[in-house]
This record gives structure tokens, sequence and C-alpha cells, in this order.
């Protein structure tokens, strides 16, 4: 059972590892024909090819894709005058994106960002203990897992890990740089929660399950045995001609005034304590036989008790405001000129 839970972990790792950002570094010696390519934009003296540009929107894997869904319309797109204009039109609504990523890369190389040995150590067994734990997998699953890959050690899937998420990771300590900045006072939280009272208040609600029959005599000798005992649940899902049957007829939680549901069943449905169960309720669906396992009354929640998710809510937004301005303010201070 173990091997069973544990065999689509090499497909995880491979995936894991193949979800990153494109990888922009420049080539140290430059052939002659590579010199020679097609600038598609200057960010800051550093010039942005067009093949590089074709890398970051993966053009490569939309060909292979195009190729084995409809050869025709490949042909079309990569060898005709038309398709090429089609393809630069897409590449020039990607520039911006990889524009950005050159200024985040280039961001990440004047602050020195690097990635030390010990936050290395911390991400891959953090990553491996997630394995464990997740996966139910041992050592010896993950290494036969590994070696699966190509690699024939943990230490070789190291090197490999931080070669394909390297930029991803150096984004993300950029990013905590950029955000640790952002906090919360008290005041603004007591603020929001002034303004946005309405947004505080828990409608009534009830916890409901219930069994629809077709007919009424069918319904009340349904109803009978679930009075001399029998489950509702089970009830529901052998007689039940609702699509809730496969879940015992539950229904989930149903708000007061809820005008998505028959009337007349919420209002039979809210008459009842928890636990109690319904006579027959007849509704333009058919007959139904009702039950409530919770109700959750009607009240306005205290600033305390919403106090840290309003926290969370306002400092993701902050978060987001600071780092729309730090992207703002790479491109203000940078030198762009595009090409295409």
């Amino acid at each position: 059972m173990r091997f069973k839970k544990f065999k689509g972990i090499g497909l995880f790792l491979l995936v894991l590892v193949l979800i990153t950002i494109p990888v922009m570094a420049a080539q140290e010696d430059e052939s002659q024909e590579e010199k020679q390519e097609v600038i598609a934009a200057i960010v800051n003296g550093e010039e942005l090819t067009v093949n590089q540009l074709d890398s970051f929107i993966n053009l490569g894997k939309f060909a292979q894709q195009l190729y084995q869904t409809d050869q025709d319309l490949m042909k079309i797109i990569f060898t005709t005058e038309v398709g090429q204009d089609v393809l630069n039109e897409y590449r020039k609504v990607k520039l911006e994106g990889f524009i950005n990523a050159v200024l985040l890369d280039q961001e990440i190389k004047n602050r020195n960002i690097v990635l030390t040995d010990e936050e290395k150590d911390e991400i891959f067994n953090n990553q491996i203990a997630g394995l464990k734990e997740n996966e139910g997998a041992t050592d010896e699953e993950i290494l036969d897992s590994i070696k699966q890959m190509g690699l024939n050690s943990m230490e070789e899937y190291k090197e490999f890990l931080f070669e394909r998420l390297g930029d991803q990771l150096l984004l993300a300590k950029l990013q905590k740089e950029i955000l640790d900045t952002a906090s919360v006072t008290d005041e603004e939280i007591e603020n929001y929660y002034n303004d946005n009272i309405d947004s505080m208040e828990q409608v009534e609600q009830i916890k409901t399950s219930h069994i629809l029959l077709e007919n009424e005599e069918m319904a009340n000798q349904v109803l009978n045995q679930i009075n001399n005992g029998a489950d509702f649940a089970e009830m529901a899902r052998e007689y039940s001609v609702d699509n809730s049957a496969k879940n015992g007829g539950n229904l989930g939680y149903i708000k007061k005034g809820d005008k998505n549901w028959d009337q007349d069943f919420t209002e039979a449905a809210f008459a009842l304590d928890e636990n109690e169960v319904s006579d027959v309720v007849k509704t333009q669906f058919g007959y139904h036989i009702i039950k409530v396992f919770d109700h959750v009354e009607e009240k306005t929640y205290q600033l305390e008790e919403v106090k840290d998710e309003i926290e969370g809510e306002l400092l993701n937004n902050k978060r987001q405001e600071i780092w729309n301005q730090f992207i703002l303010d790479l491109h203000e201070n940078a030198e762009i000129e595009r090409k295409l």
C-alpha cells in the first residue's frame, strides 16, 4: 500500500522543478551569429534578443503543442508572412512581462541578493520533510524516485533543484526584502471594522439535509422508517431522487433569506430545532423530509473576533500596493528602449 501511495512522487518531483520562471542569464561568449540576433529591447544597456523573448514566453512549447493538435495551422503561423505578423504581435504583448522579469533580475544582482548555504539547506530539508509528511515517503523511496529522474544522489537532486528554482527563490527573497516594510496599525484595523460594519454581520443559517421523493405516500413511508430509528443519511442514499442523495442528502449551510432556495422549503427548515426531522414538506420539486444538524444564530462579530482577519487583509493590500509601486519605480528609473 505504501508503494502505491508513493509511486506518483517521481512525477511530483519533476513537476516541482519545472515550475519556474524562465532563465535569462546572458552567455559569456556570444558567437557571431548570436551577436546578429534581432534585438527585442534594451534595458539599462542589456540587450534582450527575440530568441530570449521566445524562450521567456515558451514559444517552443507552444509550437510543439500546436504541432500535435493542428499541423496545418502550425505551418501557417511559423512559415508564412501572415503567421509571422501574428507571432510578432504576440511578442509585443508579452514583451512588457519580459522587461519586468529582466528589471527584477537586474535589481537582484544590484542588491547582491544570493542564497546562502544555510538558506539552501533549510529550503531543501523542508522540501524533503514535506514529501515525507504529505506523501508518506521514506528516504529510500525518495532516492529511488530521484534516480528515475537520472540523478544519482540527494546531493545531485539538491543541485538540480536550485539550478531550476534558483531564480524563483531569489525573487522571493527580493520580495521579502521589499514587503517586510509593510505594517498595519490598530487604528487602521479599527477604522476598517467601523467602515465595513455591515460585512461583520453573520446571517442566521442552518446546516441541512433532506430526502426528496416524488410522491407523498412514499415520503410518509420513509419518514416512518426514520422515526423508528433508520439512519437519515442511509435513507437519503437509498430513496432520495435528488443529486444530494450520494452525500446522504447533505445540502450544506443555508442562509436565512437566501432567494436561491424554495421558500416553502426554507420556511419549514428554519422552523426546526437542531437534530429535528420535519414532517413531509411539499414544494414545487416534490415531497421533502428535512433534518437540521446545526443552527447558527444571527450576530455581529466584535472587533476582537475579526481583528486577525482584518489585519491579514489590510497587510496583503499594503504589500500589493508596495510591490506595484516598486515595479513602477523600477520602470521609471530604468532606461528602456523597445525595438519590436
